[in-house]
């Protein structure tokens, strides 16, 4: 069957044989379904590990997306660069160089995309326990219990002359007052913060509310095996006293005389698998917090996808040899801007004369189309030129900003303030639709250059 298809890609459509996208497109998938799922595998929540959450795997899980990337990548343009239509002069629609690029684009992005399917798989799993609000609900619990859990709230020396009461809610209390006990904090969490909550509760001695968060504490620890020496009833009569909350047993945190940290705390009677719960919850808690996967690791993955399908398509139109002195070529330019920067002490050499080169590459390549005089180091300019093409609107950002960020205007308000222009904030604003817009941009610019590229391979060596 496999063959059959490419038989008829080979008579039907030969830009899809050649590039060989269907078998670098069922690699690709399956390689993808295969880490989404280790990444599933490996975002089991363990609400008995004491420890703060240590994700062993995923390092060597990475470095294996790593090197199947390289493999498939290397086996991919041994096949892709058998057949080169473009070099052997065969006749080209138009687009169809960048139609080629386009598929050389899919390509490297689904093969760069393995530790990304690994990440996301990690965070659906982990998005699986409970739902958002769920999740809520149970980190709320275990934030209002808290307080009746030893916090390590400051109480002052006898010889300090600190003061010896606090002011809550418009009421007085004694520093070592449960009311000054600190409470566990999650990144999710309801309109009310739960420590505030818990202890007006307190403070209006609300005790059937109290022993219906206790009691809801403890479901959560029968709920996932975990262990204590206390029931609900004795946890309560040991903590709570009101009004003031001074005459309390302290409940351990953790194991017993490790409070579950990596270090020895001091040693408590009563104890609860408090920071089991709070490591379990607090990994499920920043999942619901924050974007599936983040803004900067698809962006990271999108352009290094991009860069790749840059260098194959160079390779691909140029020859091996320009490629190479290409890369030389670049490193010594860059290390010339970097000596001239620092000579000069000037910060935006590099950006402005990175500008500069690319609009003289540009020049330079059109005129060589446009002349009879041959091609000359144009292969040269042409790689270079490609890669440097995602880099111009991010330096034309990067000076804005700097403009804008030295450009302050006062507002006076009991006295002079600066703030930025509104410019700069709308730019700081707007950062990550910028760098999306980039791509969107060179790609667009890739079918004006791709044209270019076709006339130029009808001009004479020499």
């Amino acid at each position: 069957m496999f063959n059959k298809i490419q038989n008829y890609l080979l008579i039907n459509h030969p830009l899809l044989w050649n590039t060989k996208i269907v078998p670098a497109l069922v690699a690709g998938v399956l390689f993808n379904i295969i880490f989404f799922l280790l990444g599933y595998s490996e975002g089991t929540v363990y609400f008995k590990d004491n420890d703060y959450y240590y994700d062993g795997n995923s390092a060597s899980i990475i470095f294996f997306s790593v090197l199947i990337s390289i493999l498939f990548f290397v086996v991919w343009i041994v096949y892709y660069t058998r057949n080169n239509a473009y070099k052997s002069f065969y006749q080209l629609q138009k687009f169809a160089l960048y139609k080629e690029w386009l598929i050389i684009l899919a390509i490297c992005m689904l093969n760069v995309n393995y530790t990304l399917s690994y990440l996301t798989g990690k965070e659906v799993r982990v998005r699986t326990y409970f739902s958002y609000e769920e999740t809520k609900k149970r980190c709320e619990t275990i934030s209002m219990a808290s307080v009746f859990i030893d916090g390590g709230h400051y109480t002052p020396s006898a010889n300090s002359n600190e003061p010896r009461t606090l002011v809550f809610n418009g009421q007085e209390y004694p520093v070592g007052s449960l009311i000054n006990n600190s409470g566990q904090t999650f990144r999710i969490s309801g309109n009310e913060n739960p420590e505030l909550k818990v202890k007006k509760l307190m403070q209006q001695d609300n005790q059937q509310q109290i022993k219906k968060i206790m009691r809801d504490y403890f479901a959560l620890i029968k709920e996932h095996g975990l262990n204590t020496n206390l029931t609900p009833e004795q946890w309560f009569d040991m903590t709570y006293s009101h009004p003031h909350f001074i005459d309390y047993e302290l409940i351990g945190k953790g194991n017993g005389n490790n409070d579950g940290l990596g270090y020895t705390a001091r040693s408590y009677t009563y104890n609860l698998p408090h920071n089991a719960l709070v490591n379990g919850y607090q990994r499920i808690s920043n999942s619901w917090f924050s974007p599936l996967i983040e803004d900067s690791t698809i962006l990271f993955t999108l352009y290094f996808g991009l860069a790749i399908s840059m260098l194959v398509f160079g390779y691909k139109v140029t020859t091996g040899r320009n490629l190479l002195i290409a890369v030389i070529s670049f490193g010594l330019l860059w290390i010339l801007f970097g000596i001239i920067a620092v000579l000069s002490s000037s910060g935006k050499f590099i950006p402005y004369a990175c500008l500069i080169l690319v609009v003289a590459m540009m020049a330079y390549f059109l005129s060589v189309i446009n002349s009879n005089e041959g091609k000359r180091v144009s292969g040269i300019v042409l790689n270079i030129l490609l890669w440097s093409l995602g880099a111009v609107l991010p330096i034309i950002y990067g000076l804005l900003m700097d403009y804008y960020s030295n450009t302050d205007q006062g507002i006076r308000d009991s006295g002079y303030i600066y703030s930025k222009v509104p410019q700069y904030e709308w730019l700081l604003e707007h950062l990550s639709d910028f760098t999306f817009l980039n791509i969107l941009f060179i790609a667009l610019f890739m079918l004006y250059m791709t044209e270019n590229v076709r006339k130029w391979k009808g001009t004479a060596e020499s």
